[in-house]
């Protein structure tokens, strides 16, 4: 759905969150010139940095548009439209305005002197690329790390999805919400109103303009001893330490994004939370319990070029040493560490598919290719296989040279386990 599909739905709805008058909600969609840009579905934002220079992001690529406005005089005039049609006066006194959008919408718009040239800035973000089949068609993750990462949902620890901005945060956490079970009940607090599962299981909060610490913090509390069986927090800042709390009481099945330049910053974040709660805690003792609370790092990046990519999932082991389970390699290919994780045996006993293989350092990540043309790898990565079209692939196996001793280990005893389709993830 194009950005200019998902406003006018919203208006019909009358859900803007923004202070619109009804009246005046149809003429913010006359962008001028870059208004055709809205229509375009993968469009990720627009960014237009003076009359002559307007970028898309589509998919997480930047290009500059061949769009440009006529002069600057034009551009300062669209902007001061916008903002009056809002109820705003823009001028050199107040050069800025902002308002964020119900479905992940937000719009800011500036003036010189405090920027060089008029701007405009629209992002969106499109929930419905948010799933593990499109994170391995944009070689975000390989089919194995997307399986891994389904069974996170099934098993107990907290979480940290960490990354600089605009990288794969938000996008990562949606697509995890969604692999939910409907008898799991489940909260979603996002500061950044930019997600919103309509699952009846999932309870959505936005705290974003609910500034009294003392009442958040009672009321965060309270939603909590309702024992949920996943939180999902998404860019809660300076609110974490009322999330890092719940884990200082024994909840620890948060999954958390946080900003972050490297992994060791982000555990760093969450230590600062636990010592802003308990200020007489010694900085080891802290770092401890924060190791103890959150078991894995997962760190996505965006490289020059605007591609977002997981570039790593980490361990934190009880010595609080960061360990790599999967990481990008110096070729931009997914790898494996060489070391199978602690919670793996929770993975076993939820009789969760996911061969100890996976983890090996030799292993070969899979990504776009069809099953069928990756069958070549099959005896090395046999216990990945068993999860997909398991009929097909024994029928390949049996026309092999492999000896009936590994046929027989292939085919184990789980002749019963239904066959799942690649486009399930």
């Amino acid at each position: 759905m194009s950005l200019r599909d998902r406003l006018k739905k919203e208006i019909k709805k009358k859900e803007l969150r923004a202070y619109i008058p009804e009246n005046n909600a149809v003429d913010f969609i006359g962008l001028g010139p870059i208004e055709p840009l809205l229509n375009e579905s993968n469009n990720n934002s627009i960014f237009v940095n003076g009359a002559k220079y307007v970028y898309v992001q589509k998919k997480g690529v930047v290009l500059q548009s061949q769009i440009t406005f006529r002069d600057n005089v034009q551009l300062e005039n669209l902007v001061k439209k916008v903002a009056s049609n809002i109820g705003v006066q823009l001028d050199e006194k107040n050069p800025y305005f902002e308002f964020n959008h119900k479905l992940g919408i937000n719009v800011s718009m500036t003036l010189p002197p405090l920027s060089s040239n008029a701007m405009i800035f629209v992002k969106n973000y499109c929930d419905e690329f948010a799933n593990f089949k499109t994170l391995i068609e944009e070689r975000s993750v390989s089919k194995e790390i997307a399986l891994f990462l389904e069974t996170l949902v099934f098993v107990e620890g907290s979480i940290v999805i960490a990354g600089k901005k605009d990288s794969l945060k938000t996008t990562l956490l949606s697509a995890l919400t969604k692999k939910m079970l409907p008898k799991d009940r489940c909260l979603l607090f996002d500061y950044r109103q930019e997600l919103k599962n309509e699952s009846p299981n999932f309870t959505n909060f936005d705290f974003s303009s609910f500034f009294d610490v003392n009442q958040k913090k009672s009321l965060i509390n309270s939603i909590f001893s309702s024992n949920p069986a996943k939180v999902f927090v998404n860019g809660a800042k300076e609110d974490i330490v009322h999330f890092v709390a719940q884990g200082l009481l024994g909840y620890n099945n948060l999954v958390v994004t946080l900003d972050a330049s490297n992994k060791q910053e982000a555990l760093d974040k969450i230590i600062d939370a636990i010592l802003e709660n308990k200020p007489y805690l010694h900085y080891q003792d802290a770092r401890k319990i924060a190791c103890s609370i959150f078991k894995l790092i997962i760190f996505v990046d965006i490289d020059e070029l605007g591609k977002r990519t997981i570039s790593s999932i980490s361990e934190v082991g009880e010595d609080c040493q960061i360990e790599d389970i999967f990481y990008l390699n110096d070729s931009k290919e997914h790898v494996s560490g060489g070391f199978v994780p602690q919670f793996y045996e929770q993975i076993k006993e939820n009789s969760l598919l996911i061969g100890s293989n996976i983890f090996d350092s030799d292993y070969i990540h899979t990504y776009t290719k069809t099953l069928d043309n990756d069958l070549d790898l099959s005896k090395k990565n046999v216990d990945v296989l068993k999860k997909f079209k398991k009929k097909q692939v024994v029928e390949e196996l049996k026309e092999d040279e492999i000896t009936e001793e590994d046929y027989l280990e292939f085919l184990g005893d789980d002749s019963e386990i239904e066959s799942i389709e690649i486009e399930d993830l």
